[in-house]
C-alpha cells in the first residue's frame, strides 16, 4: 500500500481508538455508577467527537510538532472533564463521584497522549510527509523554522541574482520531474495568472500535489469563505468566525457549562460570605447593578458586588486610592472577586466569560465617534475577562492611546476568535489574579 493513501487512515484509526478508550475506561471507572444508562455512554462520545470537532482535535499538519499536539491533547481533555463533569452535576448529582471523574480522566489523558503521539510518530515516519519529498516556489516566508527549513528544497526569485520568477518555475519543474516530489507549495504573491496556470498544468500532467499559499502578512483570504455566483466563485467577506452559527451555539453552551459551575460551586457558597462582609461595613444592597452596552448596543443590567459607598457617582471610573472604594471593596477589587456576578449575566445570555469588557456607556459614546474600530467591539457579546485585560489594559482609561491599544486587543480577539484563544485568556486570568495586576483598584 502507497505511504499517501496508509496517511489517510491514521486519522479515522485515532478517532476509533479514542472512542474505544473513553468507553473502556468509562466502564471501569463508572460502571457501577451508570451500568445500565444508555444516555450516559451516548454522551460521552457524542461530547468527545464534538468537542474534537471544534477544537480541531484530529487535524494534523505537515509541520505540526509534538509540543502542538500536547497542547491539544491538554484542551480537548480540559473541555471533556466539563462537559462530563457538567452531565453528572446536571443530570445525576445523586451519583456524582469526584473521585471516579478525576481517575477517569487521568487515565483517558495518559492513553489520548500516547495515541496523539504515535499518531504524530506515524505521521511522521510517512514517505509523504517527510519534508524531502516536498518542494516550495516563490517565497522564503513559507520555510518553516528549524530543522526541516534545511531539508526543504525552495526555489526562490531573487536567491541567486538576476534569477526570475520563470526561471525559478523552470527549475522547480524540471526538478520535481526528476526527483520524488510528491508536493508543491507555491506562493500567489510571487507568481502570475499565465505562471500558476503552467505549474497547474505540469502538477497535473506528473501527479503532483499543488498547494497555492497566499501572502502571509498582507492576503485578506483568511477571514473570507468561498460561495458560488452562477458558475463562478467568489469570495464572500465574513466579519468575525463568531458569525457562524454553529461556533457561535458551541461558544454558548461553553459559556452556559463554565457559568453553571461558577455559581454552583463557587457562587453558592462565597456569596453568603460576600455578603456579610459588605454588609457589616456599610449599609445598601449587596450587588451593584448597573446598565452598559452589550451585543449590538443593546443595553444589559451588569451585576457586581458592590465595593463603593452608597449614593456615589457610579458613572465615573475608579481610579487609584479612589474615596469612593470601601475597604471591603478594595479587596474585592485587587482580587477580582467583584466581577463574580457576572457569571449570572453569563448563564442569562447577556455577556460571554471570554469577550471585550463591557465600557461605560459614557465611554460608549465618547469614543465611539474617534477610535478606530470602537464599534467593532460590539459584534459580540462582552466578557467577564478578555485579551485586552490579561495583556495589561483595565481599569482606569487615562489617554486615546490607552482606549485605541485596547481596542486593538479587542478587534484582534473578535477576528481571530477560538475556544483555544477564550481557553488561554480565562488561564492567564487566573495566573494574574494570583500574581496581582498593577491597574487593580
Amino acid at each position: 500500500m502507497q505511504a499517501g493513501k496508509i496517511v489517510t487512515y491514521i486519522k479515522p484509526l485515532n478517532v476509533l481508538l479514542d472512542i474505544a478508550a473513553i468507553t473502556l475506561l468509562g466502564n471501569y471507572f463508572f460502571s457501577s455508577l451508570v451500568h445500565n444508562d444508555v444516555h450516559f455512554w451516548c454522551y460521552q462520545v457524542i461530547f468527545w467527537c464534538a468537542i474534537a470537532y471544534f477544537s480541531k482535535y484530529y487535524e494534523a499538519y505537515r509541520f505540526t510538532n509534538a509540543l502542538q499536539h500536547f497542547y491539544k491533547v491538554a484542551i480537548q481533555l480540559s473541555l471533556y472533564l466539563v462537559a462530563i463533569t457538567g452531565f453528572f452535576v446536571f443530570s445525576r448529582p445523586a451519583i456524582y463521584n469526584v473521585t471516579a471523574v478525576t481517575g477517569y480522566i487521568t487515565m483517558l489523558l495518559a492513553v489520548s497522549a500516547v495515541l496523539k503521539i504515535s499518531a504524530y510518530v506515524l505521521y511522521c515516519a510517512m514517505p509523504v510527509y517527510h519534508p524531502e519529498n516536498a518542494i516550495i516556489v516563490g517565497d522564503e516566508l513559507l520555510l518553516p523554522s528549524g530543522e526541516r527549513s534545511r531539508l526543504l528544497k525552495a526555489f526562490l526569485p531573487g536567491a541567486i541574482p538576476e534569477t526570475t520568477t520563470q526561471t525559478v518555475l523552470a527549475q522547480a519543474m524540471a526538478f520535481a520531474k526528476s526527483g520524488n516530489v510528491q508536493t508543491i507549495y507555491c506562493s500567489m504573491a510571487q507568481t502570475t495568472p499565465s505562471q500558476a496556470y503552467a505549474l497547474k498544468q505540469f502538477s497535473q500532467k506528473e501527479g503532483i500535489a499543488l498547494r497555492f499559499v497566499p501572502d502571509n502578512i498582507t492576503s485578506p483570504l483568511k477571514s473570507l469563505t468561498i460561495d458560488y455566483f452562477e458558475a463562478f466563485p467568489v469570495f464572500i467577506a465574513q466579519k468575525t468566525p463568531l458569525h457562524n452559527p454553529a461556533l457561535k451555539i458551541f461558544k454558548r453552551i461553553f459559556d452556559i457549562i463554565f457559568s453553571s459551575l461558577v455559581i454552583i460551586f463557587v457562587l453558592s457558597w462565597l456569596t453568603p460570605i460576600i455578603a456579610l462582609i459588605i454588609k457589616l461595613e456599610t449599609k445598601g444592597p449587596v450587588f451593584f447593578k448597573q446598565g452598559r452596552p452589550g451585543i449590538d448596543e443593546t443595553e444589559f443590567i451588569c451585576y457586581k458586588f458592590r465595593s463603593m459607598g452608597v449614593n456615589r457617582n457610579s458613572e465615573a471610573m475608579a481610579v487609584k486610592n479612589d474615596a469612593r472604594v470601601t475597604k471591603s471593596g478594595k479587596f474585592l477589587r485587587k482580587t477580582s472577586l467583584d466581577e463574580l456576578p457576572q457569571f449570572f449575566n453569563v448563564f442569562l445570555g447577556d455577556m460571554s466569560v471570554v469577550g471585550p469588557r463591557p465600557q461605560l456607556w459614557y465611554h460608549n459614546n465618547e469614543y465611539k465617534g474617534h477610535i478606530h474600530k470602537f464599534s467593532d467591539r460590539l459584534l459580540v457579546k462582552p466578557g467577564i475577562t478578555g485579551l485586552a485585560q490579561v495583556s495589561g489594559y483595565r481599569g482606569e482609561i487615562n489617554s486615546d492611546a490607552e482606549m485605541q491599544n485596547r481596542i486593538r486587543y479587542d478587534v484582534f480577539y473578535i477576528e481571530n476568535w477560538s475556544i483555544l484563544l477564550d481557553i488561554r485568556i480565562i488561564i492567564q486570568t487566573v495566573v494574574n489574579i494570583f500574581m496581582g495586576e498593577e491597574k487593580a483598584y
